[in-house]
């Protein structure tokens, strides 16, 4: 173990290992070592990899189930999946024209990554030629000023925005209600006729949870309406900034959480474009009812997957990841 070749191998193996468990994605870790990270590749190498995502994974299922025993009293049982946004659902078909709208939420989420990067370097450039010859006190106080100024932002945003009733949709008499989590009422009236919340804020239900429940949100399968055009692209852009910003600060934050919301707002911003085109169409090439084919939460996981390719470069390893992650195959 005192050789070069040992110790790269072992850095990779734990590179490897840690995205297995951060994401639930055994697989994706192996491919994202191969793709990312190594610099020499064998097949011995790859099984040993491989073995160690596993293990990882499995020793994370073990924590995972202990702390299930704590109050439920089984251990050894893996009662959680691992799988972080799990949106499969069964009767959403996929058709041939949802590749046009896919290459379209891909020209999008290019340019964006672009210029996502092109913002990131210029804050670093600021950050090299005014913050950190100031010293130690001023790369302290860049987060917490910028931090405070966005979190003021993201409070005070959604007063602009009214209460709207919550929407209850039949899809094409199918019977597919609209089910929604994690609507934030902000300063609507907390009750309805019947004694349930029937109002939310759109925009606090985007700015006030964390990036994963929104992540979860923009994703949903059955949400198609409780989302506007405005809302989401106020807050996109605002998002889009304030991570761009926020990327190479002094602070332990990562960008994974934030490229998935940009790219699903992308994806379900076009989503919405394209249902709206052919609600008014049905049977012109195309099946009768455009709810059987196009699905906003569907172009959500398509743009997530396309952003963070953009930024990353990332291309096998990152549909792996996605597709682990989200427990969908169809849409692969």
């Amino acid at each position: 173990l005192r050789n070069s070749k040992d110790k790269r191998d072992f850095i990779t193996a734990g590179v490897a290992a840690g995205v297995a468990v951060a994401f639930g994605t055994p697989i994706g870790g192996l491919l994202f070592a191969f793709e990312e990270i190594a610099s020499f590749w064998q097949r011995s190498l790859g099984w040993q990899i491989f073995f160690s995502c596993m293990c990882a994974t499995f020793a994370l299922n073990m924590f995972q189930s202990a702390e299930y025993a704590v109050d439920n009293g089984h251990f050894g049982l893996f009662a959680k999946s691992g799988v972080i946004f799990q949106v499969s659902e069964t009767g959403i078909a996929n058709h041939a024209l949802a590749l046009l709208p896919a290459v379209l939420i891909g020209l999008e989420c290019g340019l964006a990554s672009v210029w996502f990067c092109r913002i990131s370097q210029w804050m670093a450039g600021i950050r090299k030629r005014y913050v950190s010859p100031r010293g130690k006190l001023a790369v302290m106080l860049e987060p917490v000023v910028l931090g405070a100024a966005f979190v003021a932002l993201m409070v005070f945003l959604p007063v602009m925005w009214e209460c709207k009733p919550v929407p209850h949709l039949d899809v094409s008499g199918k019977g597919r209600n609209e089910t929604f989590t994690n609507l934030e009422l902000y300063i609507c009236d907390p009750s309805g006729d019947e004694g349930a919340a029937d109002t939310y804020n759109e925009m606090a239900s985007l700015a006030l949870n964390t990036g994963e429940d929104t992540v979860k949100q923009l994703l949903n399968r059955n949400a198609n309406q409780v989302f506007g055009y405005f809302s989401m692209v106020v807050f996109l852009g605002v998002y889009f900034v304030g991570a761009a910003c926020a990327n190479g600060m002094a602070i332990s934050s990562g960008l994974f959480v934030p490229m998935l919301v940009i790219g699903s707002l992308i994806g379900r911003i076009t989503g919405l474009v394209i249902l709206d085109v052919f609600m008014g169409r049905e049977g012109q090439f195309a099946p009768d009812s455009p709810w059987a084919w196009v699905n906003p939460g569907v172009f959500a996981l398509i743009g997530a997957g396309a952003f963070m390719g953009g930024v990353t470069r990332l291309t096998i390893a990152l549909v792996v990841i996605i597709m682990e992650m989200s427990s969908e195959v169809h849409f692969v």
